[in-house]
């Protein structure tokens, strides 16, 4: 019921969407998304892949030729080459989800196709978005036998958030910055702020399982998790 009034209501209002599509070797689960869900002029569709081999090729050509069917739909294909690597496929998704939301009203986001790990990496991207940008994705996904489509509720959005980092994620930043690894001092200069703020915050960060510290001189090194709450 929710998935039709969405739908209607955005007819209605002329709202454009970005529908994201996970693609493998086969494109039928794409082209019943896409027929199911409709599409209007303006639209985008992205085509979210893991590494572009001959057989994701052909299913990416398949869904572009079918898309000629719809006049002012475009289309974009989106690789990540990183897909075996979690922790540099998620944000690099991360920030594909956030510039899609900064030029269209909602996402449509279908899990349907393609690698098990990019579905994943796809998901965990949408759940690690701010509330307010999470609160205009839908996510949906059909059974194996097309039979059904589940909609993963949108109270999942209350339920699963990541922390308000607010200084702490520049921290973080500046550390990816500086190659992963920094000193107190760098660190303070770069923020322009003080160094016993910066220590406490540090301290903060390791007790969250961000960072890793050593002393004398006080060195945080970022862990590899901690790129997913940042973009």
């Amino acid at each position: 019921m929710l998935f039709i009034l969405v739908s209607l209501f955005c007819v209605v209002v002329g709202m454009a969407k970005a529908v994201l599509l996970t693609l493998g070797f086969e494109e039928k689960f794409a082209v019943r998304a896409l027929v199911r869900r409709g599409l209007e002029v303006g639209d985008l569709v992205v085509l979210v892949t893991g590494p572009i081999i001959d057989k994701v090729a052909k299913a990416i050509n398949y869904v572009k030729e079918f898309l000629k069917y719809f006049e002012g739909v475009n289309v974009q294909v989106f690789e990540v080459s990183e897909v075996h690597e979690f922790t540099e496929a998620v944000p690099k998704i991360k920030k594909l989800i956030k510039e899609l939301l900064d030029r269209y009203d909602f996402i449509v986001a279908n899990l349907s196709g393609g690698m098990r790990a990019l579905i994943i990496e796809v998901l965990t991207s949408i759940i690690l978005l701010p509330k307010e940008l999470k609160s205009r994705v839908i996510v949906e996904l059909d059974t194996e036998d097309s039979k059904a489509t589940i909609e993963i509720p949108k109270e999942l959005n209350i339920i699963i958030n990541p922390p308000e980092l607010g200084v702490k994620e520049d921290i973080i930043k500046v550390i990816v910055d500086e190659g992963g690894e920094a000193d107190i001092y760098t660190i303070a200069r770069r923020l322009e702020k003080d160094e016993s703020t910066i220590r406490r915050q540090l301290e903060v960060l390791r007790e969250l399982g961000l960072i890793e510290l050593t002393y004398r001189p006080l060195r945080a090194k970022v862990k590899p998790i901690a790129k997913l709450i940042i973009v």
